[in-house]
């Protein structure tokens, strides 16, 4: 909803400390002590540096005119609709916090063409990805001069984390929202001086009259008592240790990606199985569900996803393009792209979505990579619920083949997620040769967070598997696997329970990968 200026806005987020247009910054209360700026590049003097944008379509680079230095922050969408968009900290400004901590946000803002309503924002997101609070503070960027926008924030739990973003409510292709000087410190109250006390004066004191002496009388003699038993001590009891608590177990961003060490563990069950037979079997729903549909069933997709996130799964959904990738990259699906965009806004709750996942062997990548750019800032636009996720395959992306991830990617704002299949396939027989060597996923996702946290994405496997000659000699894998994509910060770890159009049955029938898939369900967060 389009808001019209400061007084709209503070109803709907309700401010804790003036807007002020100011010429120079102004002076800090006598009640707070600053202890040192946390935001990386607030003053936009190394780039871009630190900060990224919410979704494609929208672009943040710098330029003149500055509040101080020589750039400032410039916003700007390719949307001739007015819109929101976000300036976002590329890392959460507060890695982990304390609770009852205060701080003191501020920024400048101004605009180019007509004014530009909008809110500083602070988040304190739980580590499993749940809003634990947050504060706006609404601002009215002007063309003409620099407005100063602060907010002051006091943690409610430790062990979060703040994220710091401006957001322009009204921003489109014929303006550009200005930041400057964005900061934020750690405050404390200043120590009230203690008052001297006025000293009492001693009063003197009354002669006291001496007392006539009193005859002791003779003491009588107490029995003597009769000792009793001494009690024998009982034994110390042990301490009962205190279990670790799990993570949090409801994943409440809108896009269902969860905070770093918090990893769903889900499937993708086709074949003679249905995923409601597999839940019974578990005695628990998934979290997670993989699903794949030809560009006809968009209907069918939606559908689904809804009926998903009923029974409390994540759906992660591919589709095949209704044209070639060279025809999509020119911009030919347009129309059914803007079409599952708009079938996917009406589900309910978070979806991710891919568009030809494990591509490398079925054409031209430059094409395929094109058709990615093409369709993303597409669902980025007509959506706010879809993730959009990028599969690539493990060997060509992150293995020993030549085909990296930098000669295939399409762009930082265009991907959420980055993911890719691979299969742990000791025992199966590839031109006439046994497969010997046992996958050892962490290898691959060492590759994909440090892609990642240089992208700004997160990251997930698509499909995995294990085949029950691999069970049978390592019964352990899929733990390690999971644990270790917890450990290191994954999204999300998808089995591929089926043995459809595959070299091998991956299903989790065999009783040793059913075992371990089924103890593991209670780790994984559901989103909620």
């Amino acid at each position: 909803m389009a808001v019209g200026g400061v007084a709209a806005l503070a109803c709907l987020f309700p401010t804790v400390l003036a807007v002020n247009a100011l010429a120079a910054p102004a002076a800090r209360t006598a009640t707070t002590v600053a202890t040192g700026d946390l935001v990386v590049n607030g003053g936009f003097e190394d780039g871009t540096t630190g900060w990224r944008t919410n979704r494609s379509g929208q672009k943040l680079t710098t330029s003149l005119p500055s509040y101080a230095g020589q750039a400032a922050g410039r916003l700007t969408t390719t949307s001739k609709n007015a819109g929101v968009a976000v300036i976002n900290d590329r890392r959460q400004t507060v890695a982990s916090t304390t609770a009852g901590t205060s701080y003191l946000v501020s920024a400048y803002v101004r605009s180019t063409g007509r004014d530009v309503t909008g809110t500083l924002r602070i988040r304190e997101v739980s580590g499993s990805g749940m809003l634990v609070s947050s504060r706006e503070s609404a601002f009215v960027a002007a063309s003409g001069a620099w407005t100063r926008v602060e907010l002051g924030y006091t943690t409610a739990s430790s062990g979060a984390a703040l994220d710091l973003n401006l957001l322009g409510t009204n921003v489109a292709s014929d303006v550009a929202l200005l930041v400057d000087a964005v900061s934020m410190v750690s405050v404390a109250p200043s120590p009230t001086p203690t008052p001297t006390p006025t000293p009492t004066p001693t009063p003197t004191p009354s002669p006291t009259p001496s007392p006539t002496p009193s005859p002791t009388p003779s003491p009588t003699p107490s029995p003597t008592p009769t000792p009793s038993p001494r009690p024998t001590p009982s034994p110390t009891p042990t301490p009962t240790p205190t279990p670790t608590p799990p993570p949090d177990p409801c994943v409440g961003n809108a896009m269902g990606i969860p905070a770093p060490g918090s990893t769903y563990l889900g499937a993708a069950v086709s074949g003679d199985t249905t995923v409601e037979t597999r839940e019974a079997q578990l005695g628990r729903n998934l979290a997670l569900h993989r699903m794949y549909y030809r560009a006809t069933q968009i209907d069918r997709a939606v559908a689904d996803a809804k009926a998903d996130l009923a029974a409390g799964r994540l759906p992660w959904i591919s589709f095949k393009a209704p044209l070639t990738w060279g025809e999509m990259a020119a911009g030919d699906g347009n129309a059914w792209a803007a079409q599952l965009a708009d079938g996917l806004a009406t589900v309910p709750g978070p979806v991710w979505l891919a568009i030809h996942h494990e591509p490398e062997n079925d054409g031209d990548m430059t094409l395929w990579t094109g058709m990615q750019a093409q369709i993303a800032p597409i669902i980025h636009a007509r959506t706010d619920n879809v993730a959009y996720s990028v599969i690539y395959s493990g060997w060509n992306t992150f293995g020993g083949d030549n085909n990296t991830i930098a000669t295939k990617w399409p762009g930082d704002d265009n991907v959420d997620i980055l993911a890719i299949d691979a299969y742990n396939d000791y025992g199966v027989v590839r031109n006439g040769v046994k497969i010997t060597k046992v996958l050892d996923l962490s290898t691959y996702y060492a590759k994909m967070a440090a892609w990642s946290a240089d992208h700004g994405t997160a990251w997930a496997i698509g499909e995995t598997g294990q085949t029950a000659e691999a069970a049978a000699i390592d019964p352990t894998w899929l733990d390690r696997s999971y644990q270790a994509m917890v450990s290191m910060g994954g999204a999300g770890l998808s089995y591929y329970d089926s043995s459809f159009n595959s070299v091998a049955d991956w299903t989790l029938d065999d009783p040793v990968k059913f075992g371990r898939f089924q103890g593991l369900q209670p780790q994984s967060p559901t989103v909620c």
